[in-house]
């Protein structure tokens, strides 16, 4: 598979993995929850179904990708007794929504592997088209290996 299908299929497979975290944390936030529990199917390091624990990080939330007030909410597998030895390992995973617009889908940034590359999914705001520049659609995939 070339690069191109790669990317391709990373972002096919991460909105559909977005999707599927998305749902239960906007119901539990809409419900004034401030923590959310649920399972999702992930690949890494192989196939298998995962309990996700999310928590509501205290106060309004600031992210360099979308301007405003938002909520952040922290996503960590519960590995049980093994948190406490792959905490280091485990990647960061933080999903952002718009609590002044019941609690909309902002989006997320994840690390893909312990230090592996880092992925953002934004949706589009009217502060991130130019004039003469091609439409996006309703959102976007930014893959940054740099790390």
């Amino acid at each position: 598979m070339g690069p191109a299908a790669q990317a391709i299929a990373t972002a096919a497979s991460t909105a559909g993995t977005a999707g599927a975290v998305v749902v239960p944390l906007q119901y539990a936030l809409q419900l004034g929850s401030q923590t959310a529990r649920f399972h999702v199917f992930d690949c890494a390091p192989k196939p298998n179904i995962y309990a996700i624990d999310a928590k509501l990080a205290d106060g309004v939330a600031r992210w360099s990708m979308y301007p405003g007030d938002l909520a952040q909410m922290g996503l960590v597998p519960d590995l049980g007794w093994l948190n406490y030895v792959a905490k280091p390992f485990i990647p960061d995973i933080s999903v952002w929504f718009n609590p002044r617009q019941a609690f909309q889908y902002i989006g997320t940034a994840k690390d893909r592997y312990y230090r592996g590359e880092s992925m953002v999914l934004v949706r589009k705001h009217e502060h991130q088209l130019r004039p003469g520049t091609a439409e996006q659609g309703t959102s976007s995939t930014v893959v940054d290996s740099a790390k």
